[in-house]
């Protein structure tokens, strides 16, 4: 009986001596998908979702100052609802030990800002929510893609005037902001005497 036992622990010892030098010691560096992987916005959250796993798989095990670490992936089901996405940035962040990640929709992040701002996340928004999410009181969030300010400034600069229904909407509530944000970029680019 000890020398299948002996045997049986000979084997596992060798396979992990002979395992690559990148599996050892190696710590997780987790980046979080914060992103709607289901409901009416998860064809977004999941393309961001897989693109954050190819980059991962890509980047695999990387050294930091002597360090060995392996970039995962923790997703985190928004549903595209604020209440949903406060819940999962503080499980991110507080129970699993995440600080960095892609957060989707500037419709869900006012409720998240002040976590953000408390925890230092290093949050990189895919949101067009311009100055509302990128500003000197949020240091730690940065926009991926154009703010629905820009995107307005150039419809109304090229004189495409768009009913803004539709436009990023995917909630009533969301939807409602988002066109009340529009009309105020409007009426700013009216009574300052720009194109419109």
């Amino acid at each position: 009986m000890r020398r299948p036992m002996l045997a049986l622990v000979l084997l596992v010892a060798l396979a992990v001596v002979g395992l690559p030098a990148g599996v050892h010691a190696q710590k997780s560096f987790k980046v979080g998908a914060i992103v709607p992987v289901s409901g009416p916005a998860a064809a977004f959250g999941l393309g961001v979702q897989r693109g954050l796993e190819l980059a991962a798989e890509d980047v695999g095990v990387f050294a930091v100052a002597g360090e060995k670490y392996k970039l995962e992936v923790v997703t985190y089901d928004t549903v595209y609802a604020p209440d949903k996405t406060v819940a999962a940035i503080n499980r991110a962040v507080y129970n699993d030990n995440v600080k960095y990640g892609v957060i989707i929709g500037a419709g869900v992040h006012p409720p998240i800002l002040p976590i953000i701002r408390e925890t230092g996340f290093l949050d990189f928004a895919f949101a067009a929510a311009g100055r509302q999410i990128t500003n000197p009181d949020n240091p730690t969030a940065f926009r991926i893609m154009a703010s629905s300010d820009q995107l307005y400034r150039e419809l109304i600069d090229h004189g495409i005037l768009l009913a803004p229904t539709g436009l990023g909407c995917l909630s009533t509530a969301v939807g409602e902001a988002e066109i009340e944000y529009f009309l105020e970029v409007l009426n700013a680019c009216i009574h300052n005497g720009d194109s419109a």
